[in-house]
C-alpha cells in the first residue's frame, strides 16, 4: 500500500512566510508612525507653550515701553512748557545739525 505523504510545496511555504513577514513589517511601520506622531504632538505642544510664554513677554515689554514713552513725553512736555524759548532754540539747533549731516 502506497503511503501518501502530504508534503507542502516549498514555494507555498515561502509565500506564507513572506506574507507573515510583510504583515509583521507593516505592523512595525504603523507602530513607529504612532510613536513618531506622539513625539511630534508632544514637541508641537511644548513649542506652542513656549511661543505663548514668549508672546506674553513681548506684550509685557511693549506695554512697559509704551508706559515709559508716555512718561517721558509727559516730562518733556513739562520742560518745554516751563522753558519755551530755550526749547525752541534747542529744536532749531538740532534741526540745523541734522540738516547739515544729511547733506
Amino acid at each position: 500500500m502506497a503511503t501518501t505523504s502530504k508534503t507542502a510545496d516549498p514555494a507555498d511555504d515561502l509565500r506564507k512566510e513572506l506574507d507573515a513577514l510583510r504583515k509583521d513589517f507593516s505592523s512595525l511601520v504603523d507602530t513607529v508612525k504612532d510613536l513618531g506622531k506622539d513625539r511630534a504632538d508632544k514637541a508641537m505642544g511644548a513649542a506652542r507653550e513656549r511661543m505663548g510664554k514668549a508672546n506674553e513677554r513681548v506684550h509685557a515689554s511693549a506695554h512697559d515701553a509704551r508706559e515709559r514713552g508716555e512718561a517721558l513725553a509727559g516730562e518733556l512736555e513739562t520742560i518745554v512748557l516751563s522753558h519755551p524759548t530755550r526749547s525752541v532754540l534747542i529744536a532749531l539747533g538740532l534741526g540745523y545739525l541734522f540738516g547739515r549731516m544729511r547733506g
